[in-house]
């Protein structure tokens, strides 16, 4: 009997590990952008709350270590909510690269899995105004860090609720700059469904 043990105990210490598993997850996400601020010149008070639609794909494992791939596009984030006012069109759009440091599977199992997000990426920041004076169209270096939540309800799809804020960290700050307001910044809350592959 104590040889058994001693067998069994020897193959489950010495035998193969468990493979380690990672999963792609593409997420589609509908949120909104809010509390933006910029020191653009802006001919309307507009950066207000926002619709914002986008997607991610991010790989992660059982561990705590993943990557993401983030875009996300806010249309109508400069314009105020007068219709007759003076901007005519424009769009904040974000493609980033970022790190998820998310709860190991150990310990959350299939359930409700949190995570926190950081990285870098593109703004790009656009508005046409009526008569075309002081158009914007500016490309800038952006910084994202957050936080949220996954939790699957099958095997293969789940929901994804997510927080983030987004700042550009690069270029001018515009022809007013105003201290303690960032070039462009804002934050974004969305809730996605997310595909597991």
């Amino acid at each position: 009997m104590r040889r058994r043990l001693a067998v069994a105990l020897l193959l489950s210490v010495c035998g193969p590990a468990a493979e380690a598993r990672a999963d792609w997850l593409i997420t589609p996400f509908l949120g909104t952008s809010l509390a933006g601020e910029t020191t653009f010149l802006i001919l309307e008070d507009g950066a207000g709350s926002r619709m914002t639609l986008g997607a991610s794909v991010a790989l992660i494992g059982d561990g705590i270590l993943g990557i993401e791939a983030d875009f996300a596009h806010t249309p109508k984030f400069f314009e105020g909510d007068d219709p007759r006012g003076v901007v005519l069109t424009s769009r904040v759009t974000t493609v980033g690269a970022n790190v998820l440091l998310a709860a190991p599977l150990a310990l959350t199992r299939e359930s409700l899995r949190p995570y926190l997000v950081s990285g870098v990426g593109l703004m790009q920041a656009h508005a046409t105004n009526v008569g075309g004076v002081f158009p914007l169209d500016e490309n800038r270096l952006g910084l994202t860090v957050g936080g949220g939540a996954i939790g699957f309800v099958t095997d293969f799809t789940g929901l994804r609720f997510d927080v983030r804020y987004i700042k550009a960290v690069s270029g001018a700050n515009g022809p007013f700059p105003r201290d303690g307001v960032s070039r462009l910044s804002f934050w974004r809350t969305t809730v996605g469904l997310t595909i597991r592959y």
